[in-house]
């Protein structure tokens, strides 16, 4: 009977361990767009304070994803299409974390009924949680007309606020199944290995 409880959290451990990285992703297109395969793209910021080295990290990050799709970084060529990229990571939760508490308690009890009084204060440490909204947005451009070919955006929420972490896992998560379903959110999970 002592083993129930044990085994228990083991596997419940490994179900989360298991799970993975999960976005609600969300891409828009006219149906009649394929990704148009072998199309030159330059990335650009879509607000000018992205604009720096860390922001080119991400570009090329996000440049490798869309080659992995069929798109060429369009170099010092005009390209064909402009890829305006945004993303933020801001915090919207936090929480005390307790690692427990001790409760001490007396009373007295008559013939009738009773009283009695505790108290309760933490043990161990306590730490504070936070929780960050992740979001990534790609907007594809006609290069010469200015004509939105392509949006999506990846959300998630999470306790990992690192742009480095997070940005390549929304970034797969939005370009996964390209150019996708248009008009329709799904949640996408990337498995622990990705």
């Amino acid at each position: 009977m002592r083993m129930f409880p044990l085994l228990f959290l083991v596997a419940l451990t490994t179900a989360c361990a298991s799970r993975g990285f999960e976005a609600d992703v969300t891409r828009f297109h006219d149906n009649a767009f394929d990704g148009q395969s072998g199309q030159s793209v330059t990335i650009r910021p879509a607000r000018e304070a992205l604009d720096g080295l860390e922001f080119a990290q991400y570009a090329a990050l996000v440049g490798e994803k869309l080659g992995a799709v069929g798109f060429t970084a369009a170099g010092e060529a005009t390209p064909d299409l402009i890829a305006q990229l945004d993303y933020l990571i801001t915090p919207i939760a936090s929480a005390e974390k307790e690692s427990g508490r001790l409760s001490i308690g007396g009373g007295s009890f008559g013939r009738h009924g009773g009283i009695s009084s505790g108290v309760s204060f933490p043990v161990g440490e306590t730490s504070r949680d936070t929780v960050f909204r992740r979001r990534i947005d790609l907007v594809l451009i006609n290069a010469e007309t200015g004509k939105h070919l392509w949006e999506g955006r990846a959300i998630s929420t999470g306790k990992v606020g690192d742009p480095a972490i997070i940005l390549p896992l929304l970034a797969e998560a939005l370009l996964q199944d390209f150019p996708g379903v248009s008009g329709r959110t799904i949640e996408v999970t990337l498995s622990p290995d990705q």
